[in-house]
């Protein structure tokens, strides 16, 4: 089969008359078959695609597949940073409006925190078990207790528009430096798997110049200890 080429087969030179001004070879010539080789001059243009191309594909042979479950596995400690950002907000919502008394809520704390420690016992291997948790959290409840007035007046001379903005900010630093494989990977190796402590220092700054914004000391006592569990 002949056909009309536009460039010369030989050196790529585009063709003028019928044959080529450089190698004057003739322009109705055995047609030549596309090579998939960039860097060879070729008689074809620049966008030409050979009927053969789509066949010399590789698929990728090590994609991985994945299913809903393992998705939504993937995904919940994100979901919870999220979810556990906005409910502290919320709850700042309801003390600095005093929708719920200052003492129901240290109720509801407190009850929440034994519902909290006894599922985190319960996701924990037999042999992992201790009552360290118990005792830290003890020392914390305590420590911040002393430091109440203090943290509660700390910031109380700074506008309400500064707090919420470098609240805002602190937020955003704690999730952009949270550790989204904690607790897969505090459950699963065998090692301590300590988390990286700036996302937590970024969110207890957020909680503190929050807790600033109430009006009752069991208020900040809340917050800060919500904030810090």
């Amino acid at each position: 089969m002949e056909e009309t080429h536009i460039f010369c087969p030989w050196d790529g030179k585009r063709y003028t008359s019928s044959t080529c001004d450089f190698c004057n070879k003739p322009r109705y010539i055995k047609k030549p078959q596309w090579k998939k080789i960039l860097y060879e001059k070729q008689p074809f243009e620049d966008t030409y695609v050979d009927e053969n191309f789509l066949n010399s594909l590789v698929t990728t042979e090590d994609s991985i597949k994945y299913d809903f479950w393992s998705l939504v596995d993937s995904t919940t400690e994100i979901a919870f940073a999220l979810n556990s950002l906005i409910l502290f907000l919320e709850t700042h919502e309801i003390a600095q409006m005093e929708y719920i008394s200052d003492n129901h809520l240290l109720i509801i704390g407190m009850i929440l925190l034994v519902i909290g420690y006894i599922v985190y016992i319960s996701l924990l291997p037999a042999d992992k078990r201790t009552i360290k948790p118990i005792r830290v959290c003890f020392l914390l409840l305590g420590t911040l207790y002393t430091l109440c007035p203090v943290l509660a007046t700390i910031n109380k001379n700074y506008a309400n528009d500064t707090i919420f903005l470098m609240t805002f900010i602190f937020s955003i630093l704690h999730l952009a430096f949270y550790d989204y494989s904690f607790v897969k990977n505090s459950l699963k190796t065998e090692k301590k798997y300590t988390p990286d402590v700036k996302s937590m220092n970024f969110a207890l700054i957020a909680v503190i110049l929050l807790s600033s914004r109430v009006n009752s000391l069991n208020y900040v006592y809340f917050l800060l200890g919500f904030g810090f569990m």
